[in-house]
């Protein structure tokens, strides 16, 4: 669903499924053009959220996986925050 939803708002996204470590992949992410990086783990999945971090805020936090599309391209075009 997540998937189908960002390609209709513009989002552009990349998948790392080497199995690195996550120190690893998000400091490839880091050193890329990506603003943010969502991580989903078992916990994540458990809980119906994605663990977002924000690569230039140096900031992460839960988002519902139902809603994070929306609210990352609302994000990114300067909608705030929420």
């Amino acid at each position: 669903v997540a998937c189908l939803d960002r390609s209709r708002v513009g989002l552009s996204t990349q998948v790392d499924g080497r199995g690195q470590k996550l120190k690893t992949m998000l400091h490839r992410a880091s050193s890329t053009t990506a603003r943010f990086c969502v991580i989903v783990g078992e916990g994540e999945l458990a809980r119906g959220v994605v663990a977002v971090k924000d690569l230039a805020a140096h900031a992460q936090e839960d988002l519902p996986r139902d809603a994070v599309v929306r609210i990352l391209a609302d994000r990114l075009a300067g909608g705030g925050t929420r």
